[in-house]
């Protein structure tokens, strides 16, 4: 994770493997949705070792 607070941008999630990044927003309108698509894209990216 890289933190940078830009806007309500608090940081974002950067895979190690392949360099895709997903934002993570501080205020999101809809928490729920937005933890549910982080913990996605945690899952989709996750290293091979933790498999």
């Amino acid at each position: 994770m890289v933190e940078l607070h830009k806007g309500h941008r608090w940081g974002r999630l950067v895979c190690p493997g392949c360099g895709e990044q997903m934002p993570i927003y501080c205020t999101p309108q809809v928490p729920e949705l937005h933890a549910f698509r982080l913990d996605k894209f945690r899952k989709q990216h996750r290293s091979p070792k933790e498999q």
